[in-house]
């Protein structure tokens, strides 16, 4: 990957009913600035907006056909999105578990009553298990993430296989990267967290090295969506290598935090202590489909400060999910989109700089961006789409109604200049290539100020995350990126104001 590697995220029938056609129409459009697009599932589901997926052999004909995603993974970069925790329980699979067909004996795990589930880790309240009957037996099946949602047993030879032909699918048509969704759960034990077990890191492993076999240019990513020590632990050792990427999961939340308090003393410590990966690369991002983890800044956000994001949350129409942890359940996800989220407490105009600066940050950063498709045209909590379907999350999961009407809202919307500009001056500079060095530098309250460098060139960018103006001494040396005029050693930033050489 390279600086000029940034990617939309989008679900399949984002833009509109002709589906994965639209989401390349977008991406052409939007090219060069942005070269790859992070597809959500796009086969039959159930529920929770495609992450309950019935049958992996099958692209929704609602969104198109195998040929459609080869088409798309022909003009731009392509990641699949592999949902291999769990599947869906209406699906295929299970329902042949449930008829009791040998062949898919020991798919599900069926747990005893009287199994100890105290110290799993699960992100959603309450035991991690949905009753069912199954041969006319009341069973307790293992289900991270909800009743539709059964988890598949990877004690199971088979069960690792069939994963795998799906995974080679992917790549049979094209795709360039595949996310592991969820991959942290996949082996559960009673009496153990069942997340981030050796287990699990082994099967990363595994499907690693399946994928070098077959074509090692494809990124393998990790979407854990916990503190940093457990997320980098997912590139693995020299050793048994695991993921090519792993996402920023700390970035969201303490980015929010700064810019709805302007501290940026949490998010500026955090940075500093971030070691640039010597075998892969991050992937950073401020919205997703799943709106705003919190649980990753924890030990960089004090309990209290995480209320006050729960809380600003839910002042601007969001919802906060919980998780279930042995200490009780806690605040889990920031339901919202991210700029309902920066609108907390201000004017459209101010959230607006809000959500400029914030992204200003991220594309600044080591690694590679991902930009979630409302964030290129400001989008606010979708309340009716919510309301239909009576979950928070669908406040940030809107769709559009054509590639026309969202690329006009783009062209309409501050954020979709201002991050197009940002994008094209940062990848015509090799201090961006996510191999370049990153150095947080001294900088006033309330300021980040980043220096990127390569053995050729070098970049400032200066971010002001609060309310008020301030002025930064930057030193000699900088010019302006678009006009190559020097400029004074003394920045003057407006109120969210953003500098970039």
């Amino acid at each position: 990957m390279t600086e000029a590697d940034a990617w939309l995220i989008a679900y399949p029938d984002q833009f509109g009913p002709d589906g994965l056609g639209s989401v390349g129409e977008v991406v052409d459009a939007l090219s060069p600035g942005i070269n790859g697009v992070h597809v959500l599932p796009f086969h039959p589901s159930s529920s929770d907006g495609g992450f309950a997926v019935q049958d992996y052999d099958v692209v929704d004909p609602a969104f198109g056909s195998w040929e459609d995603v080869t088409a798309l993974a022909t003009r731009h970069r392509l990641m699949a999105d592999a949902v291999i925790n769990h599947v869906s329980a209406q699906g295929t699979w299970f329902g042949e578990w449930l008829s009791g067909d040998p062949n898919r004996d020991g798919y599900f795990r069926a747990v005893p009553g009287d199994a100890d589930l105290g110290a799993v880790v699960r992100p959603r309240p309450g035991a991690p298990t949905v009753g069912l009957r199954r041969g006319g037996d009341a069973v307790d099946v293992w289900a991270t993430f909800g009743p539709d949602q059964v988890d598949l047993d990877y004690r199971t030879p088979a069960v690792l296989l069939d994963v795998v032909r799906a995974l080679l699918k992917y790549v049979e048509h094209g795709a360039h990267a595949i996310r592991l969704d969820a991959v942290a759960y996949l082996w559960k034990e009673p009496g153990r967290a069942s997340i981030h077990e050796p287990e699990t890191h082994s099967l990363v492993a595994i499907l690693r090295s399946v994928l070098d076999d077959i074509d090692p240019g494809i990124v393998l990513i990790t979407e854990t969506n916990v503190p940093h020590v457990d997320n980098v632990a997912y590139f693995g050792t020299a050793a048994a290598r695991e993921a090519d990427a792993v996402y920023q999961f700390p970035l969201a939340p303490l980015m929010l935090h700064a810019v709805q308090t302007g501290d940026t003393r949490p998010i500026v410590s955090w940075l500093r202590s971030v070691d640039p990966p010597e075998n892969g690369t991050f992937l950073n991002f401020l919205a997703s489909h799943d709106g705003v983890g919190v649980r990753p800044a924890r030990g960089w956000l004090s309990d209290a400060q995480i209320d006050e994001l729960a809380q600003r949350c839910r002042s601007v129409g969001g919802v906060v999910n919980e998780a279930s942890t042995a200490d009780g359940a806690e605040p889990y996800e920031l339901a919202a989109t991210w700029f309902s989220l920066c609108g907390a407490g201000v004017d459209e105009q101010m959230a607006q700089a809000r959500h400029a600066a914030s992204h200003a940050v991220m594309l600044a950063l080591v690694g590679v961006p991902l930009l979630y498709a409302h964030s290129l045209t400001m989008a606010v909590n979708d309340v009716g789409r919510a309301s239909a379907s009576g979950s928070g999350r669908d406040l940030n999961r809107g769709r559009y109604a054509s590639p026309v009407h969202f690329l006009g809202e783009v062209a309409g919307s501050s954020a979709g200049s201002t991050i197009g500009a940002l994008l094209e001056s940062r990848r015509r500079t090799t201090a961006f290539d996510p191999a370049s060095m990153q150095q947080v530098l001294e900088a006033p309250e309330g300021v980040v100020a980043i220096e990127r460098a390569s053995e050729d060139e070098r970049s400032l960018v200066v971010v002001n995350l609060r309310d008020t103006p301030v002025q930064v001494e930057i030193g000699d040396g900088w010019r302006f990126a678009v006009t190559d005029r020097p400029i004074y050693p003394v920045l003057a930033l407006p109120p969210y104001g953003v500098f970039w050489s």
